[in-house]
Order: structure tokens, then sequence, then C-alpha cells
């Protein structure tokens, strides 16, 4: 096991390793967060140049030896471009919801499989990058992860009705698609997670599911225990599924269910059994678990800091752990996967120079933005700031 474990911990500088072992007191530091603080502007890079020969190193950045396409993969930038491609599939897949065609495989859907394969390729590759210890430390890895297998659920599904021409399963595909949108509008939005507000709240929401997952296994047993004594008791009123559901609603507060439907369930034990029940889930059940959650939220709320730095630097910290040379922003990295192949025919350095290359063509776009911000982001923003506090003392003298 310790020789796994090394195994896993190789490569991972001090940052990476705090943040696998979750030493959250140590990255708080503020000479650390310094660090992290840099790495997220562009301040701190690890590729200065687009040269076979490259290798990654930690150095200041420079601006008049630093390669203009190695701001590419500077955090800040990465998360924009995320941000931007998770919405561009969000829009596909409203669309293929609204057209739900029930013959054929549209133009739209195409699309949308298209920018599903770049999601799936891109997460293929920060896991290798990052590590499966890095990858999952990341809250947001685990809903890509979902995503993605709930699409795999939708091909299933779509592709076997297409084939059987079964429009039960058909429709089938499109409702198991209809879940996507749980976790794809919250990942777009993920972007306010970097946030002090909302980088804090998720952590809590994820103390506070623990504790939920936890809790319900006391609850399951005792829900087990009673659904089998009632079920023998009220066999000539009841069924297994009724029962099931009837003690479910009694469990969330109607309470009123379980003393309307006692005596039905036996006219001795019915009453104090149902009394007994009802006590212990609407009062000493739910009561428990509003007072554990109360103090799993206290107590990451206390450490909001704490949490919300955290969240930061594994992001941060994920982004730039990639030992590749050249990295392809989704959907642009379909281009990469096409070429992939050539592998088998090509020497590693050929390979070097053609990525090299088609990442200047794919990206020239990009980088152009990238440089129009960095150089007049600033002074729009002041000028801006400018005119608004000008304009605000103007109403405030007028009143």
């Amino acid at each position: 096991m310790e020789g796994n474990s090394q195994k896993e911990y190789a490569g991972l500088n001090t940052l990476e390793l705090a943040v696998v072992c979750n030493a959250k007191k140590f990255l708080m530091q503020n000479n650390i967060q310094r660090v992290v603080n840099g790495i997220w502007d562009g301040d701190i890079i690890f590729w200065e140049s687009l040269k076979e020969g490259e290798v990654k190193r930690a150095r200041i950045y420079n601006k008049r030896r630093a390669d203009p396409y190695c701001r590419l993969r500077i955090p800040k930038y990465q998360k924009v471009c995320e941000a931007v491609f998770l919405a561009v599939f969000l829009g596909l897949y409203y669309a293929v919801l609204i057209q739900r065609d029930m013959q054929k495989v549209t133009s739209v859907e195409i699309w949308m499989y298209l920018m599903f394969l770049s999601l799936l390729y891109d997460e293929i590759s920060q896991f290798f990058d990052a590590g499966s210890l890095f990858y999952t430390a990341d809250i947001f890895s685990w809903a890509d992860l979902t995503i993605i297998l709930i699409f795999f659920v939708f091909l299933v599904f779509r592709i076997t009705g297409l084939v059987r021409h079964d429009e039960d399963m058909i429709n089938a595909s499109f409702d198991v698609l209809s879940l996507e949108a749980l976790l794809l509008l919250p990942r777009i939005f993920s972007l306010f997670s970097l946030t002090k507000f909302f980088g804090t709240l998720l952590p809590a929401l994820r103390s506070m599911t623990k504790e939920f997952i936890k809790f319900l296994a006391l609850v399951v047993v005792l829900y087990l225990g009673f659904l089998t004594t009632f079920t023998m008791l009220s066999r000539h009123n009841f069924d297994f599924a009724e029962m099931s559901w009837i003690l479910i609603k009694i469990f969330f507060g109607s309470s009123y269910l379980g003393f309307d439907n006692m005596r039905k369930i036996s006219p001795i034990l019915g009453a104090p059994l149902m009394l007994i029940f009802v006590t212990l889930t609407n009062i000493l059940l739910v009561t428990s678990l509003i007072s554990l959650l109360s103090n799993s939220l206290s107590e990451v709320i206390n450490n909001s800091k704490e949490e919300y730095l955290f969240m930061f630097s594994t992001y941060v910290l994920e982004a730039s752990t990639s030992n590749r040379l050249t990295y392809f922003t989704p959907p642009l990295n379909l281009i990469a996967l096409a070429v992939r192949p050539l592998r088998l025919v090509l020497s590693a350095e050929k390979q070097r120079a053609m990525r090299i290359a088609l990442l200047k063509a794919t990206h020239f776009p990009l980088m152009l933005g990238i440089m129009f911000y960095v150089s007049y982001g600033t002074h729009l923003r002041w000028y801006t700031g400018a005119y608004l506090r000008l304009t605000l003392g103007e109403i405030c003298s007028r009143k």
C-alpha cells in the first residue's frame, strides 16, 4: 500500500500535495496565496514559449520573452473559455430537447454530440494530467463525470430506440437527457464559486450532504423495521408498495396520514405503533438531522475564508498541473483528437511541431482576445469606473 501511495503522490509539488491532503491551514497562509494568485493572474507561468524543447518550469512572467500563446494556459482565461464552451453546449442541448425529433438524428443533435465528445476528451486529458487524487479533489470534476455518465445513458437509449423504431425508448432517451439540466446549468455558473460568498456555500453544501448521507443510514434502518411490521399488520388492506409510500409521506411531514390509517393497519397495535413512528420521525429524527446540518453549516461558515481559499487553490493548481506543452481548449481539442492517429507514423519531434502549428492556427482569435484584454482591459475598467463615479456625483449634487 505504501508503494502505491508513493506512486500516486510522485510528481506533485508542495502546493499540489497540500490540496490532495486537505492542508487548508497551509494553503490560507498569505505567502502561499500570493503564489496561487500569481498563477491565477498569469504573473507566475510554467511555459514561456512554444518550442519543441521547452520544459515546464515555474518562472516570473516576462512580456518581452514570453510567447503570447502561452497566455492560453493561464487558469483565469481557461475558466472563461470553459464557461463559454458550456454555454454553447447548453444552447445546443436546449435546441435538441425542443426539436425532439423521433425519426432521425438532426444536424443540431450532431453538433451536440461533437461538443459532448470534446468534453469527454478534455476530462480524460485532465484526469491523466492531474492524476486521480488531484482530479477528484475538485468538486466540479464530479459534476462533469456525472454529466458524461448521463449522456452515455441517453446515447444508449437514443441509438436503441432509433434502430428498433421504438417510440417509447426514444421518449425515454429524451427524458434521460432532460436530467442533464440539473448539473449543466449549475456547472456554467461555476464562475461564481471563485467569489468568496459562493465559494463558501459550495463547501457548506458538500459538507451537509456528507452528514445527511451518514444520517440516512440510521433513518433507513428504522424505516425498514417499521415498514416490515406495518406491512404484515395491514396485509389485508395495504400492500408493500402502498405502505411504503404512506410511511414516506409521514416521514416528510404528513403525519395525519398515519393517524387516519392506523386503524386499518391494526385495530389494536396500529395506534401505539403509529404514534411511536411519528414521534421518532417527525420529532426526534428530523430535529436531530436539522441540528446536525446546522452544526455542519456553522463549522464551514466559521472557517469560510479557509474553505474558499482551499476551493480556489484547488482549481488554480488543477489547471496548471498539465505537463503537455500544447493545450487545446474545447471544442478545438477535437482537432488534436483527429490528428492523434498520426502518432503511429510521425516521430515525437514532428508530432510536437505539428501540434504547435495546429494550436497557433486554431487559437489565434483566442490569443488576440486575451492580448486585447491584457492591453486595454485595465484602462477600459478605469475609464468606466471614473465615468460611473462622475455620473453618480452629478446625480447626488442635483439632489
